[in-house]
């Protein structure tokens, strides 16, 4: 009789979710819909539930979203480079970097992140895992610039060490930097 209840249930959460889906002038549709969804995970699983399935919950409606929107996507968006395959919006690459996230993979996250130029993520996420973790992302954005630029000069600086480009400065005329050329051209 319990099963019965159960499946009774789950039935009428699905009817209930299906007749949302039909509502357009629903107010708040989608959080309706995820409301019903959710009841149908926790009647399948005896009132218990763990973040993997509301990761799994969320992803699902957050797919079927963009799945409907995928038609408006900019010609930009669709270029594709024969190098390296089809070139990504940053919108694409954000939402790979929260689908990593959501699913509880925080190290391969931090790499996607920093290889796809989500730098402000990729410290932001850093800063809240652990010191080493946020040193080792901040030396890889550093890292990043070249030694003459002028913001890797600024960040050593404020970092208390002796910036690169003082070294570089003396070694060659090509090597050095451009505010040292155009200060050698004033003295002439």
């Amino acid at each position: 009789r319990a099963s019965s209840s159960k499946n009774y249930l789950i039935n009428f959460c699905s009817r209930k979710i299906k007749s949302a889906e039909k509502e357009p002038g629903l107010f708040d549709r989608d959080s309706v819909i995820l409301l019903w969804r959710l009841l149908v995970v926790l009647l399948k699983q005896n009132g218990s539930i763990v973040g993997q399935d509301i990761a799994e919950l969320l992803l699902s409606e957050r797919r079927e979203s963009n799945t409907s929107n995928h038609g408006s996507h900019d010609a930009e968006e669709t270029i594709t480079n024969t190098a390296s395959g089809p070139v990504k919006s940053e919108e694409e690459v954000t939402g790979h970097f929260r689908e990593l996230l959501l699913y509880g993979s925080t190290k391969e996250a931090l790499e996607w992140a920093m290889s796809h130029g989500l730098w402000g993520h990729a410290l932001f996420l850093a800063s809240k895992v652990d010191a080493r973790t946020y040193a080792n992302v901040m030396m890889r954005f550093a890292n990043g610039l070249t030694m003459n630029d002028p913001l890797q000069t600024l960040y050593q600086l404020m970092s208390g060490r002796q910036p690169a480009a003082v070294t570089l400065a003396g070694q060659s005329p090509v090597s050095r930097m451009p505010q040292t050329w155009f200060l050698g051209e004033i003295r002439v």
